[in-house]
């Protein structure tokens, strides 16, 4: 029987193989804790930002109540400098929206993380005068490109 006095030097490599495993071990198992906590940062920031936001909140019931958007929808490039209805706060959360897809395709979260806010992505998604202001919004160059990553990869 071996003791610590008699070790042979394939014990002591054998030990110290042990021993960086299980530290390696450990490092991973922070690593997965320390980034669920910034996912979780993120998630809860996303919840305070659309539903305390008075602007995004505005935008978000009339989107999903389908008022108030029609002069959105109708806006043509020589409406350029004319602000509609309800301009200000549907950029606001189209813009913030953009943002969250931009930490989507970052991988800093997961269209898991995203699933309390399903119901939202949705009716953004699918509302047609969103849709005719977002192609607005085109064709002269605002860039919305992670918003459209997000709502066509969260399913």
């Amino acid at each position: 029987m071996a003791t610590f006095l008699n070790l042979t030097e394939v014990d002591i490599q054998l030990l110290q193989l042990l021993a960086t495993v299980i530290g390696g071990l450990f490092a991973l198992l922070l690593l997965n804790k320390s980034n669920q906590d910034k996912r979780l940062t993120h998630l809860l920031s996303i919840f305070n930002k659309l539903y305390n936001d008075p602007d995004i909140a505005k935008a978000l019931y009339a989107i999903d109540k389908r008022i108030g958007l029609n002069e959105l929808a109708a806006k043509q490039i020589t409406d350029k400098y004319n602000v509609a209805s309800l301009e200000m706060e549907t950029d606001k959360l189209l813009k913030y929206l953009d943002f969250v897809g931009a930490l989507l395709k970052a991988k800093k979260i997961k269209c898991k993380d995203l699933e309390p806010f399903g119901y939202e992505f949705k009716i953004i998604k699918e509302n047609t005068d969103l849709i005719a202001y977002r192609k607005y919004l085109k064709t002269i160059d605002v860039k919305l490109n992670n918003l459209d990553y997000l709502l066509n990869n969260y399913k």
